[in-house]
């Protein structure tokens, strides 16, 4: 129901034009979270790295239903993200480590499965929310109560309650793994002085710091530069872009030469088939927020569309890339190859409904044609994602 209620709250406190910024940076912040949560769920357990993403997300939700600023609500979604791309991160270390290679596509998308309920029901839902105390007073529609509090403030206690049962099936099986001598329980007898050292050479703490502060300056600068008054010339936006070149340059030195543990080993940085994937998602990340920014707002206003028929069209990616990636998934399964559906089937017709939105993102164009684009991303997604 995000999707569909972020433009409520930007407008709630008149600040409509930053809904994209913030879905941005929100997202940037929390997939950057999953590079320290790697090596957190390596060190620490799949149990413990968990329960923290479920803590971040559950603040995050308390935060946005008790927001009374653009700023605290921007600091929660951040906290959400955070935990949401983090719990979704662990569920995903989980199947690789339950399936085996050539089943995992297929795996993925049982992961996935859910979607294709909950995209349903999450449209008439936000609209029951969204009328919770509204009536008519003098002629005019007033409410109670602002209703997309009530949506956060009841996932901040639904979430942590239907986390337990799957936290307790981590620690079980962790427990388990402990007796049977898979994890080796050491008591190091070290003081509180060489804890702090010894993690911060595990963690790779300079080397995170270096990755996480330069993709955070490189791409930051991309969602702000519209509010400088000279945009792009901006000494600001330009230094932060040199800064963050600066800083993914010293973190792959830092890897080379400097780490006594690699956050990621060197070799994997020169890797053709590792840069490819990395290049192809971050295609793939650009050409969905090319378009997706305003999209929930446009729906609402330009064709007029109530909050349902907006939420049901914008999850059309999320129920067909999730039907289509079972059919990716046991493409792959049977084959063994993935190379090809990527790059002569998704990548390009990822390409394809990208740009065909933003020709059709028109105010007279028929509803017709921007469902047409949703459909070919997503047999694009589908295939991307798996």
């Amino acid at each position: 129901m995000g999707f569909t209620l972020a433009p409520q709250v930007t407008s709630h406190f008149n600040i409509h034009s930053l809904t994209p910024a913030i879905g941005v940076m929100s997202s940037i912040i929390g997939g950057l979270t999953k590079l320290p949560l790697a090596k957190l769920i390596d060190i620490w357990g799949r149990p413990q790295g968990y329960m923290v993403m479920v803590g971040g997300l559950t603040l995050g939700l308390v935060l946005m239903a008790a927001s009374n600023s653009v700023e605290l609500y921007t600091a929660a979604q951040c906290f959400y993200w955070i935990g949401h791309n983090g719990t979704e991160y662990v569920f995903s270390v989980f199947v690789a480590d339950t399936s085996r290679l050539k089943s995992r596509g297929l795996m993925f998308a049982f992961l996935a499965s859910p979607f294709i309920i909950t995209s349903w029901i999450a449209g008439p839902l936000a609209t029951a929310y969204l009328h919770i105390g509204t009536g008519i007073k003098d002629g005019k529609i007033v409410s109670a109560f602002i209703g997309w509090r009530w949506v956060y403030g009841t996932f901040a206690i639904i979430t942590p309650v239907v986390a337990l049962p799957l936290f307790a099936l981590f620690q079980w099986n962790y427990k388990k793994a402990i007796k049977a001598g898979l994890i080796p329980v050491n008591k190091t007898g070290r003081t509180r002085a060489q804890s702090f050292e010894h993690y911060v050479i595990q963690f790779d703490a300079i080397g995170l710091f270096l990755i996480v502060s330069g993709i955070g300056l490189l791409l930051l600068p991309f969602n702000i530069w519209s509010y400088q008054q000279e945009k792009f010339a901006s000494p600001m936006i330009s230094c932060m872009i040199g800064l963050g070149i600066l800083l993914l340059i010293a973190f792959a030195m830092w890897e080379r030469f400097g780490a006594q543990v690699t956050f990621i080993p060197f070799h994997l940085l020169r890797d053709r088939t590792v840069l490819g994937a990395n290049l192809l998602a971050a295609v793939a990340f650009f050409g969905f927020y090319m378009w997706n920014g305003q999209f929930a707002s446009f729906l609402q206003v330009v064709p007029d569309l109530t909050i349902t028929e907006t939420t049901y069209i914008g999850n059309i990616y999320s129920i067909g890339a999730c039907l289509w990636s079972f059919a990716a998934g046991i493409l792959i399964a049977r084959t063994g190859r993935f190379k090809a559906q990527a790059l002569y089937f998704g990548a390009p017709v990822t390409l394809l409904g990208a740009g065909l939105m933003v020709h059709f993102r028109q105010p007279d164009v028929n509803i017709g044609y921007i469902v047409m684009c949703q459909i070919f991303i997503v047999f694009a997604g589908g295939t991307l994602v798996r």
